[in-house]
C-alpha cells in the first residue's frame, strides 16, 4: 500500500477572512447593479418601441395622389 502525504492547509487569519468577505460582498453588489442596469435598459427600450408604435405611426398616403399623372407616352409628346 502506498503512503499518502497529507498536507493540512493553514487556517487563514481574521484579516484574510475579512478581506475575502469584503471581496465577496463587492462582487455581489457589482452583479446586482449590473443586473439592474440591464433590466432598466431593456425596459427603456421596450417603452421607446411602444411609444414609437403608438404615437409616431408611419404615415400612409391613401388615394391617387401618389400615382403618376403623366404616362411615358405623354412625356415623349411634350418634348
Amino acid at each position: 500500500m502506498k503512503k499518502r502525504d497529507i498536507r493540512f492547509a493553514s487556517i487563514p487569519s481574521t484579516e484574510e477572512v475579512a478581506a475575502e468577505r469584503e471581496r465577496l460582498a463587492y462582487q455581489s453588489r457589482y452583479q446586482r447593479v449590473l443586473r439592474s442596469t440591464i433590466y432598466i435598459l431593456v425596459v427603456v427600450a421596450a417603452v421607446a418601441v411602444l411609444l414609437a408604435t403608438l404615437f409616431l405611426p408611419v404615415l400612409q398616403v391613401s388615394g391617387d395622389s401618389m400615382n403618376p399623372k403623366i404616362g411615358r407616352a405623354s412625356c415623349r409628346e411634350r418634348v
